[in-house]
């Protein structure tokens, strides 16, 4: 019984000191941050993109993203298209619900996982 009454009132301490000074993880990194004047603003980045076109895709959970760029050499692409992999799965949508009914659709639509945000462009 003494035993635990010291437990209680060791906690209690620890308690009370985390609570009058709690440490954070950020107290290193703010003390090493320099002085100086705060720049304001937004930065204007002017990237010149070569003249031609070019294709990129990088493997995504969900299958290929697909980037498509033409150039006429200014600091814009001229075009510009992304192929998302939610589109392009959802083209076999069709194939997979041949010869199912409407309310397998909903099921069939699910297992395909896509993100109707990527596919509404």
């Amino acid at each position: 019984l003494v035993l635990g009454e010291i437990a209680v009132e060791l906690v209690d301490a620890l308690v009370d000191a985390i609570v009058d000074d709690p440490p954070t993880a950020l107290d290193p990194a703010v003390r090493d941050i320099p002085d100086g004047p705060i720049l304001h603003g937004k930065k204007n980045y002017h990237v010149k993109v070569p003249t031609g076109e070019a294709y990129s895709r990088v493997e995504n959970p969900k299958g290929e993203l697909g980037f498509y760029v033409v150039s006429d050499g200014s600091s814009s692409p001229y075009r510009y298209h992304v192929r998302s992999p939610s589109f392009i799965n959802l083209t076999a949508l069709e194939s997979m619900c041949l010869g199912h009914t409407v309310a397998d659709v909903v099921g069939i639509l699910g297992s395909l996982d896509i993100v109707l945000g990527e596919v509404d462009r």
